[in-house]
């Protein structure tokens, strides 16, 4: 049998340089990394006016043997093989083929490079115009080497570099040459990468590594590449995570408030049931900053992690720092303790410089963080709940362009963080959309934070009556203002000091709204599933009609030519009525779920009227009895005596507690111990109330709320994820279950059972 080698077409480096690196800037980055991988202290990039790019560092250089065989090698795996450097930098590169990136920059290249502890320099040359020629193969492509002597080192550097000068100091390192450039590089273009190169390495962390950008012809407008530093800021978040514990440490910094004239005119604020323990004390505020280590169930709550992803993420860290991008208007401000900011600067910085980057082995994996790419979706979460931090619990989200954050991993701790085979991105996979949802996750932990103490100090600002003082000077303003239009007065009257006021209650009034819009929107949201329902709900009771009897006419068709008892000994998979009897349990279980989704229709439901408990509760174990006998559950309705009876809509008390059910029915799924599973209502009598306390055996609440258990009740907080930590629950059930009682005029009390979870009801009786 012929054995016949593989043959790789010239254009092939072409496909891998040329066109597989995205653009000009990119190609400069991928040679700066490998000036930082060759240990220099600093690399310059310098275009001349003869339209010649230089890239200089002082790295270790190369020898005539790491040239042959590294640098001349398509897909070279020495950094594979040895990821660390002389100086145990981790090498940035990996895939080996960084250095046609001088394609996409130019036609032609020369290299000088001096390797360290050697008196001789070598002198690469190659033209990328030859592997375009017709029918050549790789293999066919020739570049020309030379070994320079060190005697003849000063007069090559001059012909190769004309202000060889400032080469004198260099001992060792590489200088590269690209001629013929495939870009005009004017201003925009040079200006666009040096805010990439400010970006390229993180603020902290990289000291013996500098950048230098120069170009003749705008001699004064570059010089040193600064790394991003920033000390304005609200709020700043560290956290690391450590794969061997699977824990995150996490501290925050707060910076947003003047502590003096929170501790002077807002000291009500720490009476608020949220603020009374840590991190939310006044001896928390003067410190500046709290640490806290989460499981990562915490972060994410319910994850359990089933296809144990966790476990190929790797330790990493992230920082964040959130800033303001405009000054708070007058009634923010009265209604919180600011600092004073620059917003202008601020906000210019946060033009350039918002968004999340990841860095490897410091040094940005791109395009993450730039312009226009919110790869975690900030902007879509902040569209869907788009209020401030006051307004509501859990409706605060931050936006993309307030946000500054970096990310940091590594070759060597983060090995499913591959790259895209065009060195734009890293390959999307189930661990990294894991990665993704928990940083997500830890931006939550800010928001929360800071919501918390907004919403306080928002509440404190409608306890004091403020906010009625204000509404009320603008009615009595308003009074004037009509009075003085009909009959103008002699009296000395401000007309700008009235619509100050009327202003100042519009302001108010405008924040009211909007919390009552936010609601309006949640509970839109939840009702669109039951509208396309009820648009569909005729085809739907057709549906449920053919469920009934589908199974018994397949069986009916089937008799007449094979009989049950002529299929005794064939496997179950096999055997048709088998196969039959199971899809009658699922068209069983499904009328019973349509039958559910459609009881909201019914008319009836929608009006107030006496419900007898005991007669409810017995149609609610109807109702449910498939579904949970199904499951193995049993619901036990203690005996209630028959006149007891509140007035409300029937709808309100399916709302309670089918969504009680539900949570139960996915709580012991949750389970992993093996019990009786139970769910029990009881029902008492006392002082005009009636007290319904429900239960169940099953796996109670979520480790991650027990610290908190009350948090169930606000709106969006589920702990229901994928395996990806990504939220698929809406939050809203128990949220509905506390406001449709209260609406009703009752009270909804969280109880502590030894095991599952129990809840009491209490309600005014008719």
């Amino acid at each position: 049998m012929a054995q016949i080698p593989f043959s790789v077409s010239a254009r092939t480096a072409r496909l891998i340089g040329r066109e597989n690196v995205a653009n000009a800037e990119g190609a400069v980055i991928e040679l700066v990394k490998n000036s930082y991988d060759a240990d220099a202290d600093s690399v310059t990039i310098f275009f001349s006016d003869k339209e010649e790019l230089y890239i200089i560092d002082n790295g270790h250089g190369m020898t005539e043997e790491i040239i042959k065989s590294a640098w001349m090698t398509i897909g070279t795996d020495h950094k594979e093989i040895d990821p660390f450097s002389p100086r145990k930098r981790v090498k940035s590169g990996a895939k080996g083929i960084g250095r046609f990136a001088l394609d996409r920059l130019g036609e032609k290249v020369e290299m000088l490079t001096f390797p360290k502890g050697s008196d001789k320099a070598f002198l690469w040359k190659a033209d990328w115009s030859d592997f375009e020629k017709a029918g050549t193969s790789v293999s066919d492509v020739k570049a020309s080497l030379d070994e320079v002597k060190s005697s003849d080192v000063p007069q090559q550097l001059s012909n190769f570099y004309k202000d060889s000068k400032k080469l004198d100091s260099l001992k060792q390192g590489t200088v590269l040459k690209i001629s013929k450039l495939r870009d005009s590089w004017n201003e925009k273009l040079l200006t666009e990468l040096y805010e990439s190169l400010e970006s390229l390495v993180p603020g902290e962390g990289v000291d013996d590594f500098s950048i230098n950008l120069d170009a003749s012809h705008f001699p004064d407008k570059y010089g040193h590449v600064k790394p991003l530093l920033n000390q304005d800021f609200d709020y700043r978040i560290n956290a690391s995570y450590s794969n061997k514990t699977q824990k995150i440490t996490v501290t925050v910094e707060r910076n947003e408030f003047d502590i003096h004239l929170l501790e002077k005119k807002f000291s009500e604020v720490f009476i608020d049931s949220r603020m009374v323990s840590e991190p939310y004390r006044l001896v928390d505020f003067k410190k500046g900053s709290f640490k806290k280590i989460y499981s990562v169930g915490e972060v994410i709550n319910g994850f359990s992690d089933p296809d144990n992803l966790l476990q190929n993420i790797g330790d990493f860290s992230f920082k964040l720092t959130y800033a303001k991008n405009r000054a708070p208007n007058k009634e923010d401000a009265r209604k919180y303790p600011y600092k004073s900011f620059e917003y202008s600067a601020r906000s210019e910085w946060l033009e350039r410089f918002s968004g999340i980057r990841i860095f490897r082995d410091n040094f940005r994996v791109r395009p993450y963080g730039e312009k226009g790419d919110d790869w975690l979706h900030l902007g879509e979460r902040a569209a869907l709940s788009p209020a401030g931090p006051g307004q509501r619990l859990n409706g605060y989200r931050v936006r993309p362009n307030q946000v500054y954050g970096s990310v940091h991993i590594s070759r060597l701790q983060n090995l499913l963080f591959q790259d895209k085979s065009s060195r734009e991105g890293i390959q999307e996979n189930d661990t990294f959309s894991l990665f993704k949802n928990l940083l997500v996750s830890i931006i939550g932990l800010m928001e929360r934070d800071r919501n918390v103490i907004f919403y306080s100090l928002s509440e404190l600002y409608k306890r004091t009556d403020e906010a009625e003082r204000v509404k009320e000077e603008a009615r009595e303003a308003a009074e004037r203002i009509k009075k003085e239009r009909i009959q103008p007065s002699s009296k000395n009257w401000d007309f700008s000091e009235d619509a100050e006021k009327v202003a100042r209650a519009f302001k108010v009034l405008e924040g009211e709204i909007e919390e009552k819009h936010e609601e309006i929107k949640i509970l839109r949201s939840l009702a669109s599933a039951g509208l396309i329902t009820a648009a569909v709900a005729h085809e739907l009771r057709g549906l449920e009609n053919v469920l009934v009897t589908r199974n018994q006419e397949l069986r009916s068709l089937i008799e007449p030519y094979i009989k049950e008892t002529d299929l005794q000994g064939i496997r179950d998979a096999f055997n048709p009525y088998v196969l039959l009897r199971e899809m009658e349990q699922t068209d069983k279980n499904l009328r019973e779920w349509l039958s559910y989704a459609l009881m909201p229709l019914k008319r009836d439901k929608r009006k107030r009227a006496v419900i007898f408990l005991s007669e409810y509760f017995i149609g609610l174990g109807n109702t449910w009895s498939n579904l949970l006998g199904e499951r193995k559950i049993v619901l036990d309705v203690a005996s209630i005596d028959e006149s007891y009876r509140v007035k409300a809509f029937h709808i309100d008390f399916d709302t309670v507690f089918n969504n009680l059910v539900i949570n139960s029915i996915e709580s012991f799924a949750r389970q992993k111990k093996s019990v009786d599973r139970k769910i029990q209502i009881q029902c008492a009598y006392h002082d005009d109330r009636y007290r319904i306390i429900y239960s169940d055996n099953g796996a109670g609440l979520d480790d991650s709320l027990r610290k908190n258990p009350d948090i169930i009740f606000e709106p969006q907080i589920t702990t229901k994820v994928d395996s990806e930590g990504k939220v698929i629950g809406t939050g809203m059930g128990m949220y509905l279950v506390k406001n449709t009682v209260e609406e009703n005029g009752g009270l909804v009390e969280l109880l502590e059972p030894k095991e599952g979870f129990a809840i009491a009801i209490t309600l005014i009786g008719k």
